[in-house]
């Protein structure tokens, strides 16, 4: 095991100390997560690579996706508002990609384009469709994308089944309670060599914003299990740690009405 980080249930892994590494100056001024300059190298294929193949994937709907969950804890970094910190952040081999309930981009298949970069599909559960991860092909990296969109309505149909999944533009999104929060006022951040990814010119993705990712994971604390209640304190410490005051200075110096 690399001895800088130690293996985890559900895909997720945890530096071992919090302050094993210096962190590095961004194009902002401040010091930013250090696994974003310098990624961990899984067999020869860095996360970052593996997350910049998504990008350049999903690229035609960059402005209607956001990212959620641990990469967007991860990304974070890359705000203007992100602060110094002297730890990496937690990690994950997974990356959850909202969608909206329509995709005003047509004409183009994002499953096909999937396909077409690498990623295979992964399906398991027996759902109707069945909920799928999308993994690329080679064997040396875990990495993979799954999508989600917001449960509309109950969860399940007049006929009785049960409102789990569904497809858009493709692709087999998931469809969970309370998802629209983090599709709200998603925040930008700009990808590129310099910020450690390797992609062919500067991309701009949207993130969700810091109060709907706070805000989803403590809507749904009680419907978690054990570990993963463990792993979203990890989030909520480190992300209000990252950015959380600077937040919070922003809305303070907002005016009042009276």
């Amino acid at each position: 095991m690399d001895p800088f980080f130690a293996a985890a249930d559900n895909g997720w892994r945890r530096p071992i100390t919090r302050h094993e590494g210096k962190s590095r100056h961004s194009r902002f001024g401040r010091r930013c997560c250090p696994l974003l300059y310098k990624a961990k190298t899984m067999m020869g294929q860095s996360e970052n690579e593996a997350f910049a193949r998504l990008i350049i994937a999903i690229e035609p709907w960059l402005r209607e996706v956001v990212i959620i969950g641990g990469w967007a804890h991860r990304l974070y970094c890359l705000h203007p508002v992100a602060q110094a910190l002297d730890y990496v952040p937690l990690m994950t081999l997974d990356t959850d990609v909202a969608l909206p309930t329509r995709l005003a981009v047509s004409g183009q298949d994002m499953r096909k384009r999937l396909l077409a970069h690498g990623f295979s599909e992964q399906r398991f559960g027996d759902d109707d469709p069945p909920a799928t991860h999308y993994q690329l092909l080679e064997a040396q990296t875990d990495f993979f994308a799954e999508f989600l969109k917001p449960l509309v309505g109950g969860e399940y149909s007049r006929s009785g089944n049960r409102k789990a999944t569904k497809r858009i533009s493709g692709v087999v999104s998931q469809q969970l309670r309370f998802l629209e929060i983090r599709l709200e006022s998603p925040w930008s951040v700009n990808l590129d060599q310099a910020s450690g990814f390797p992609l062919p010119g500067r991309r701009t993705i949207r993130v969700a914003n810091l109060a709907g990712f706070l805000a989803y994971k403590v809507l749904i604390h009680q419907r978690r299990g054990r570990a993963k209640v463990a792993k979203d304190i990890l989030y909520i410490h480190d992300t209000s740690m990252s950015a959380g005051s600077q937040v919070a200075l922003r809305r303070n110096s907002q005016p009042t009405c009276s």
